[in-house]
């Protein structure tokens, strides 16, 4: 799956989704990577 065709919007709820659910732990790293990236900041989530 490539990141960069997902919003920033999009991006953030995948994360949420994926906290929630506990899914693979490298997948979250990924994920986060990619919003680090972005600068987005992941501190200010409410997961």
């Amino acid at each position: 799956m490539s990141m960069n065709l997902l919003t920033n919007e999009k991006l953030v709820e995948l994360y949420c989704a994926a906290k929630k659910q506990k899914v693979n732990e490298e997948f979250i790293k990924l994920v986060e990577l990619e919003m680090t990236n972005r600068q987005i900041r992941i501190d200010l989530l409410e997961v």
